[in-house]
């Protein structure tokens, strides 16, 4: 019965972490090491360009690239996520600087980020924050596509701590599309409705112990 008991809160654990919705959560590491937290797909590097900051953060739909600039190299980290709703979805990003001194953050289109190739002709870039202080920026994303955040230096420190928080359903690879109603609220998937279920049996049969064993207790008073 134990063995039973770990695998089924091994399947829903699993399945918790598939169905994983990262709007409002907090996203913070440094440009060398990701969040350990983050269950996503992620990729750490340099490259020899960086993005030009021309201090207008992006809004929805999208924004023209802003050109590269050559040198480095220059320290980044990148965190994938998927759009969730079978619809074209605007994503707000709250960028934070944190400890760092001037990190900038970007968006584009895709689950792969090319170090080697600046992507301002090749029709990938979603957005950006423009410069480099903590402030929101959006961008549009196709209904069920991947976008990648890209978090840049411009100059060092790179161990300093740097994150964001998202504004919208978006989850990792394979995570479940929800379908919103006409009001844009989104309908819980199957994965959410069966940990819910999960959730009330386990409470249910926590009551039903505490009950027993609060009989038990009674009965050898008497």
């Amino acid at each position: 019965m134990k063995k039973l008991a770990y695998l089924i809160v091994l399947m829903f654990t699993v399945s918790a972490i598939n169905a994983q919705n990262y709007n409002g959560v907090e996203i913070i590491g440094t440009l060398e090491s990701p969040d350990p937290d983050f269950q996503c797909a992620t990729t750490t590097g340099t490259t020899t360009w960086r993005l030009f900051r021309d201090a207008v953060p992006s809004n929805c739909p999208q924004k023209a690239c802003p050109g590269e600039l050559a040198g480095g190299p220059f320290s980044y980290v990148t965190y994938t996520f998927q759009n969730l709703l079978n619809q074209d979805q605007c994503i707000t990003v709250n960028h934070n600087v944190g400890t760092c001194t001037v990190p900038h953050g970007f968006a584009i289109l895709g689950d792969t980020f090319d170090p080697t190739a600046p992507f301002c002709n090749n029709n990938t870039f979603l957005g950006d924050v423009g410069s480099s202080v903590s402030q929101p920026y959006s961008f549009e994303v196709p209904a069920q596509e991947f976008f990648t955040i890209i978090i840049q230096e411009v100059s060092a420190p790179r161990n300093c701590q740097v994150g964001f928080t998202i504004e919208g359903d978006v989850g990792c690879a394979g995570g479940e599309v929800l379908k919103p109603l006409n009001n844009g609220t989104s309908v819980p998937t199957m994965t959410q409705w069966g940990l819910f279920l999960f959730g009330l049996i386990v409470l249910t049969l926590g009551v039903v112990y505490v009950y027993n064993m609060s009989v038990r207790t009674s009965e050898v008073e008497k």
